[in-house]
């Protein structure tokens, strides 16, 4: 009995001994980690598994909106396409020109004589309003001579910026215009002379602006352009030829987009 009763008071002594860390080391467990504990027993009423998904659901739905809208663009520019008459260029026209998808620009080259004549012919720009003014108060008596003239008038609301660089065969330097071509005119806007092989030309002098020349002069540049093709009646043809690449080119830039857009969803 008296062995017995020492065991028992050992057993009683050791057992809380080893039962307190344990649940001292619960306690503590808890109170390190009841944020989380407190997330797995009471998960919030918004919280789900697929919340993550539903986020890429919505940019996904996001997506299809975008695609749709720019569907809707491109069969808006397909049928202004279709409505647009091809332009031909007749024969007699004297350049050949380089047309590349994708670009902005075309070239025309023609070989004048023993010269090589470059023309770099930009998208259509809208008219500054000065130089729109100017033009409808020259021609204001001819705007009310009749219904017909005054459509003519109003298709006067672009101007094709031209490039002409004329070079001659084994010389070293190059003739370069900045125009602008209107519907009934060309603008010189600038006239320099260039040295290709010459790397400094913030440095180098390309003459006066072409409105400070003398009038004489201005006007025996612009017979200089004329006899070289570069005429109203040739630009002409080019204004509805850049008005039909700028839609082709608008077209295959939205497809491009589309595809981008398809492949990212």
């Amino acid at each position: 009995m008296a062995l017995s009763s020492g065991i028992l008071g050992v057993t009683s002594r050791v057992v809380p001994l080893a039962v307190k860390p344990i649940a001292g080391n619960h306690v503590h467990l808890r109170n390190c980690c009841s944020p989380f504990l407190a997330a797995v027993e009471r998960p919030p009423k918004n919280c789900s598994f697929s919340s993550l998904t539903c986020r890429y659901s919505s940019n996904s739905n996001s997506n299809e909106s975008l695609l749709q809208a720019i569907k809707s663009e491109i069969r808006f520019a397909v049928e202004a396409q279709e409505e647009e008459e091809a332009v031909d260029l007749p024969r007699e026209f004297p350049f050949k020109i380089d047309n590349v998808p994708g670009q902005k620009t075309i070239t025309l080259r023609r070989q004048y004589q023993d010269e090589d004549i470059t023309v770099v012919v930009y998208m259509p720009e809208d008219t500054d309003e000065e130089v729109e003014n100017e033009y409808e108060n020259e021609n204001q008596e001819e705007e009310a001579e009749g219904e017909e003239e005054e459509e003519e008038e109003e298709v006067i609301t672009t101007s094709l910026p031209l490039v002409i660089r004329i070079s001659k065969g084994g010389g070293n330097h190059v003739l370069e215009f900045s125009c602008s071509a209107y519907a009934d005119e060309i603008v010189i806007d600038s006239l320099s002379i260039k040295d290709p092989q010459n790397h400094d030309k913030q440095s180098t002098y390309e003459g006066p602006n072409f409105e400070d020349l003398d009038d004489k002069l201005q006007k025996e540049f612009y017979k200089y352009l004329k006899k070289r093709g570069i005429t109203a009646a040739n630009t002409n043809l080019l204004h509805g030829y850049m008005l039909n690449k700028e839609q082709l080119e608008y077209t295959a830039w939205l497809k491009k987009l589309m595809k981008f857009i398809q492949f990212s969803t």
